[in-house]
C-alpha cells in the first residue's frame, strides 16, 4: 500500500478505475491499433528522445501498450504529446507502469505527466500532474511546493490513475487525484501560479529516464458540480428465451439520497420485463412508481418514513429485460438515460434535506454483455454433450423441459424444430464425426414450414385390437417422428428390429414416438416397412421424417389413417430453405398425372442442371437440389408440364 508523507486522504469507490462524474471521453487511446513495435506518431507528436512504440509484450488491458524509453545517464527524455480536444473542467484517466533500470542522469525520474502549451518538449508547461522517482515514490505535482509525495509503489506494476482538474470563479485551479480507485489528493491553488495554464493545448506524457509504459489513456470532460452519479454496472448473462436478465441500477453519492427519478432509454433489441426491488434497501419504500413504455423504463423512488440511501454506492433497483443472444458471439448493450423535455422523465436525485441533486451519468462507462449461445447446447451449460442429447429426446417425446435458447437446438439451421432432423444431426455429430451444429434461425420470427413429400407415406391399419403403423419411402431415412391420438396408457412395440431404437412418451391425449438409431449408424431402409404396433385404435396425427441430408419432410398420411385430397391446380412452390447452402428442396403440385421437367438456370440463362425429368402421378412432390458444385448467386428454377409452366428465383449463399 502507498502512503502520503504529508496529509493522507483515501476514499473507496465502487470499483478500481472508476470515472468519478465523467460526462464523456473526447478521446481514448488503448494503443491496440498500431503495428507491434511501430511508432505511435500517427496520433501523438513525439519529441525529445524519440523512443515511443507500441509494445506487444506488456499491456495493462488488451494486447499491447505504449512503451517509452528515456536515455539513461543523459538529459534526453522520451516525450509524447496529443491535442486535448477539450477544455476545463477535464479528466485524464489511464494506467502507468515503471521499469527497474538504475538511473543516474540529469533527470533521475521515471514517468511524468502534465499539460503543455504547444507540442514540443521545449514549449512551456501549463501544469504538471505527477512524476515518479527512481525508487517508485510518486510526486503529486499539482500540490504546492514542497510537493506531496506518496510512497509504497512497486516498480514493474500497473497503477490506474484518474486526474480531475477544474477552475472556479474565484480564480482557483483544483486538481483531484485517484489511484487504483482511492482518492489520494485534492489541491486548490491560484491560477496565477501557472502562467500558461489557460493556454494549454496538449496532454504531455514522458519517460524521463528508463522504461515507462502507458495504456488506456483517455481525456474527457468533467462535471465537478455533480455530487452523485447513476451507475448501471457491467454484468454478463446468457438469457434463456423465457427468462429475463437482472440488471442492477445503482446510486453513487457522497451524501445521503432520499429520492430519485431514474429514466432509462431502452436500446434496440431489448425487451424490458419490468422493475424489481426485492432484497434491496428500497424494497419497503412506500412511495414508488415504476413504468415501462415503448422506448423508456422509469422508476421513481421515495420514502415518506424518512429512510435514505446512505453515502457510497448502493443498488436501488433491478431492471429486468430480455435480449436475444447471438450464436457464438457476445453482444453488448450500452445503456443511457432519456433526454426528455418532461421534468418528470429527467434524471434527478433529492438529498436528505429535500434539495434537488443533478447526478452525473457516463453512458460509456459500463455495458451489459449478452453471451453468445453454442449450437447444440440444449441445457445451456457451455458444452455439447450427452446431457444435451438426453434433454432433447425428453423434450421431443416425453414432455420434458424446453431448451434454454431455441436457436441452439435448431442445429441443422432450417429455422424449424426442434424436430427429428435436429435430433439425427446431433447424434451424427456426437458419435460419427458428422458436421458441427449450425447456428439456428428460429428467432428470426419466420418459422419453417415442413414440406409435404407425397412419395413418403405413413399408413395405419386397425385389426384385432391392434393398430399397426407402416412407412413407405423411396429412399433411406434417418428417423421418424410420429404423433398418434387414441386411448391413454398404451405402450408401442417396435417392429423394425434391433438396429433401430424407439423413444416414446405420452403428452395429453397424444402418444409421441421417435424411431431412429441413437448411435447414428443405421437407417430406416427404403421401401415399405412396418414400424410400430400399439394396443387400441389410434389415428396418425402427424408424421415427420429426417433424410440423410438432415432435412425434414412431412409424410403423407395414408387414407387408412386420415383422408386426403389431390391438388386442385398446378403449383410450383418457393424452394426451402431460401437462401440455402448448399441443398434446397423444390416442391410442386399436380392435379393430374403429367410429364414433369424441372431445371435450374443461372442469371445468364444457361441451364445448370436438371432436377427432375419424368412422369409423375397426381399429388404433391418434392425434389432436392444440391448446389455444392456451383458458385454463390441467384439462380432460377423452372417447371414445365403438358399444361403448365412457371419459373421462380432462389439464392445460394456459401
Amino acid at each position: 500500500m502507498y502512503h502520503k508523507l504529508n496529509s493522507f486522504l483515501t476514499l473507496s469507490i465502487i470499483m478500481a478505475f472508476t470515472f468519478v462524474n465523467v460526462q464523456a471521453n473526447d478521446w481514448c487511446d488503448d494503443f491496440e491499433g498500431y503495428p507491434p513495435g511501430a511508432s505511435v506518431g500517427s496520433n501523438w507528436v513525439l519529441s525529445g528522445n524519440i523512443s515511443s512504440i507500441a509494445d506487444p509484450n506488456v499491456a495493462y488491458a488488451g494486447n499491447q501498450s505504449l512503451k517509452m524509453f528515456g536515455l539513461i545517464g543523459s538529459c534526453w527524455a522520451a516525450v509524447a504529446h496529443r491535442p486535448l480536444e477539450t477544455t476545463f473542467p477535464m479528466t485524464i484517466t489511464g494506467a502507468v507502469r515503471n521499469g527497474t533500470e538504475d538511473l543516474f542522469g540529469c533527470n533521475p525520474f521515471r514517468a511524468q505527466m502534465g499539460l503543455r502549451y504547444g507540442d514540443d518538449w521545449t514549449d512551456p508547461t501549463g501544469i504538471g500532474f505527477f512524476m515518479f522517482l527512481e525508487n517508485g515514490d510518486l510526486i503529486l505535482s499539482g500540490s504546492a511546493d514542497p510537493y506531496d509525495t506518496l510512497t509504497g509503489f512497486n516498480l514493474e506494476q500497473w497503477y490506474e490513475f484518474e486526474i480531475n482538474i477544474w477552475i472556479t470563479d474565484d480564480s482557483l485551479v483544483h486538481t483531484e487525484y485517484w489511484i487504483d480507485g482511492n482518492k489520494v489528493g485534492e489541491y486548490s491553488r491560484e491560477v496565477a501560479d501557472f502562467p500558461y495554464l489557460l493556454q494549454v493545448t496538449h496532454l504531455d506524457i514522458s519517460a524521463l529516464e528508463g522504461s515507462v509504459w502507458y495504456d488506456e489513456i483517455c481525456v474527457g470532460s468533467y462535471n465537478p458540480a455533480n455530487p452523485a452519479s447513476l451507475i448501471i454496472p457491467s454484468v454478463s448473462a446468457l438469457p434463456c428465451d423465457d427468462s429475463c436478465v437482472v440488471q442492477p441500477v445503482q446510486i453513487q453519492a457522497s451524501d445521503a439520497i432520499a429520492g430519485a427519478t431514474i429514466p432509462i432509454d431502452i436500446p434496440d433489441g431489448v425487451e424490458v420485463c419490468g422493475w424489481s426491488r426485492e432484497g434491496l434497501i428500497t424494497e419497503d419504500w412506500d412511495f414508488v412508481f415504476d413504468t415501462v413504455a415503448e422506448n423508456y423504463a422509469l422508476i421513481n423512488l421515495a420514502n415518506l418514513q424518512g429512510d435514505t440511501i446512505p453515502p457510497g454506492t448502493t443498488t436501488v433497483a433491478y431492471l429486468l429485460f430480455h435480449a436475444q443472444p447471438e450464436c457464438l458471439t457476445n453482444s453488448y448493450i450500452h445503456w443511457d438515460t432519456t433526454l426528455s423535455e418532461d421534468p418528470s422523465k429527467q434524471l434527478k436525485f433529492a438529498d436528505a434535506f429535500g434539495q434537488a441533486v443533478s447526478p452525473g451519468f457516463d453512458p460509456g462507462r459500463d455495458s451489459t454483455e449478452i453471451l453468445g449461445f453454442m449450437p447444440g447446447d440444449f441445457n445451456n451449460d457451455g458444452s455439447v454433450d450427452i446431457a444435451d442429447l438426453v434433454a432433447l429426446i425428453d423434450n421431443m417425446f416425453r414432455d420434458g423441459q424446453p431448451p434454454c435458447v431455441m436457436d441452439a437446438v435448431d442445429v441443422n439451421s432450417d429455422c424449424g424444430g426442434p424436430n427429428i432432423a435436429d435430433l439425427v444431426y446431433l447424434i451424427n455429430y456426437m458419435f460419427l464425426g458428422g458436421p458441427v451444429p449450425e447456428c439456428g434461425c428460429i428467432s428470426n420470427g419466420v418459422l419453417a414450414k415442413v414440406v409435404v413429400n407425397a412419395d413418403i407415406v405413413v399408413g395405419s391399419v386397425f385389426n384385432d385390437g391392434l393398430t399397426t403403423i407402416s412407412l413407405t419411402a423411396p429412399f433411406d431415412l434417418r428417423g421418424l417422428d410420429l404423433q398418434l391420438a387414441g386411448p391413454d396408457g398404451a405402450a408401442p412395440v417396435k417392429l423394425l428390429g434391433d438396429a433401430l431404437d424407439m423413444v416414446f412418451g405420452q403428452e395429453g391425449e397424444r402418444v409421441k414416438i421417435g424411431i431412429l438409431d441413437l448411435d447414428g449408424a443405421n437407417v430406416i431402409p427404403a421401401g415399405e416397412n412396418r414400424v410400430i404396433q400399439i394396443t387400441g385404435e389410434y389415428e396418425v396425427v402427424s408424421a415427420v421424417v429426417a433424410t440423410d441430408g438432415y432435412h425434414t419432410y412431412a409424410a403423407t398420411i395414408g387414407e387408412a389413417a386420415k383422408g386426403g385430397s389431390l391438388p386442385s391446380e398446378y403449383a410450383l412452390s418457393q424452394n426451402y430453405p431460401n437462401p440455402f447452402n448448399p441443398r434446397t428442396t423444390i416442391s410442386f403440385s399436380l392435379p393430374q398425372a403429367s410429364h414433369v421437367s424441372l431445371e435450374v438456370y443461372n442469371v445468364m440463362g444457361q441451364r445448370v442442371t436438371t432436377v427432375a425429368d419424368g412422369f409423375y402421378e397426381a399429388g404433391v412432390h418434392a425434389c432436392e437440389w444440391d448446389g455444392s458444385a456451383v458458385a454463390s448467386g441467384v439462380y432460377f428454377y423452372r417447371i414445365e408440364t403438358d399444361a403448365y409452366a412457371e419459373t421462380k428465383k432462389m439464392m445460394l449463399l456459401k
